[in-house]
């Protein structure tokens, strides 16, 4: 991997306060000054105790026999190559970071669901596919990832192999899709839909068309999880996804009964 220019390290800090000052922002514009002053506190909890983050991640890395995190000589959120932003239907991907895996499980258990393999499990974004290994740990079946960067994906699935190599594990079904997310059509069957702020607005607003499209031929149990909601707004806007929850790390959401008569021409 590259080393970081002083100017990669600059475009970093620059983006991540504003990804900081919207959340705040947005937080006490439809929340008031309390929402906001819990936004700035976990945002500062999380760099306070990132170097408790980093560790478990690491034993969790090990503990699996995988790598989720950035190269050793590198940083944990790894920049994204300028061909695969070329590649993208939009040029708004976020360079890769693992998903906080004690707040990823925290989530799950969230999850408003009675039997988890009754679901197909979607990662939209899903890096180097931690997510997707503690997914098929909670008992979906089967698990996709959906990643457009080809680095990510051989990672993905060098992971997977790792993962799935160890008894009982092997019988499981867990599948990494080197895939734009702007046209990637969903499962037909009940499924649980992850992102860990993948992308910009314009890729997540193809993304829920794509949702919608999708529950109008088939309607079905259906719940998006959205860590990180930095364009929360998005969904907020889709007759067809109703929120059921929303907290200083995720939003979650479900699908409204639709039926193909319902849908517009």
């Amino acid at each position: 991997m590259k080393p970081l220019t002083s100017l990669d390290r600059a475009d970093r800090v620059k983006a991540k306060w504003l990804n900081f000052s919207g959340a705040v922002g947005r937080a006490r514009r439809e929340d008031g000054l309390p929402a906001a002053s819990g936004q700035a506190a976990r945002w500062i909890a999380d760099v306070t105790f990132r170097p408790v983050s980093i560790l478990r991640q690491i034993r969790l890395d090990r503990r699996l026999g995988v790598r989720t995190r950035g190269e050793p000589s590198g940083p944990a959120n790894e920049p994204l190559d300028p061909e695969v932003i070329a590649a993208a239907t939009y040029r708004d991907s976020i360079a890769y970071g693992p998903t906080p895996a004690h707040h990823f499980l925290r989530l799950l258990s969230s999850l408003p669901i009675a039997v988890a393999a009754d679901f197909t499990f979607v990662d939209i974004g899903c890096g180097k596919g931690l997510t997707l290994l503690l997914a098929s740990d909670h008992g979906f079946q089967p698990v996709i990832g959906v990643e457009l960067d080809p680095r990510l994906v051989d990672i993905a699935r060098d992971n997977v192999r790792t993962y799935l190599a160890e008894p009982p594990r092997h019988e499981r079904v867990i599948d990494v899709v080197q895939h734009d997310a702007a046209d990637y059509e969903l499962p037909p069957g009940p499924t649980i839909a992850f992102m860990f702020n993948p992308f910009g607005e314009s890729t997540l607003r193809d993304v829920v068309k794509n949702m919608e499209r999708s529950l109008r031929r088939s309607p079905r149990p259906f719940y998006l999880a959205y860590y990180n909601p930095v364009h929360r707004e998005v969904l907020d806007e889709s007759p067809m996804l109703r929120r059921l929850s929303k907290n200083t790390r995720w939003a979650l959401y479900e699908a409204c009964t639709v039926v193909e008569s319902d849908a517009p021409s």
